[in-house]
């Protein structure tokens, strides 16, 4: 009778539960993501001041995560731009 119980003995297993997903996050971050896909495709092989010329200032993307994004000091915006 012990052995048919002791399973019990501390409560009967609960099915694991999944994550909270906050799907408006989600789609938020895949926007983002793929907005710097497109902007940065080809664009690290190239030299500094080609990199600095690409930088559009009527891109989706602000000046300072395009620059980051191209990995170009904010002075070196400021000389180009």
């Amino acid at each position: 009778m012990l052995l048919e119980r002791a399973a019990n003995v501390f409560g009967t297993p609960s099915a694991p539960t999944a994550p909270v997903v906050d799907l408006k996050e989600l789609h938020a971050k895949i926007g983002q993501l793929t907005l710097e896909k497109v902007f940065l495709r080809g664009a690290l092989s190239k030299a500094v001041a080609q990199r600095r010329s690409m930088i559009d200032r009527r891109h989706g993307l602000s000046l300072a995560l395009q620059a980051q994004l191209m990995r170009i000091s904010s002075t070196a915006l400021n000389c180009g731009l």
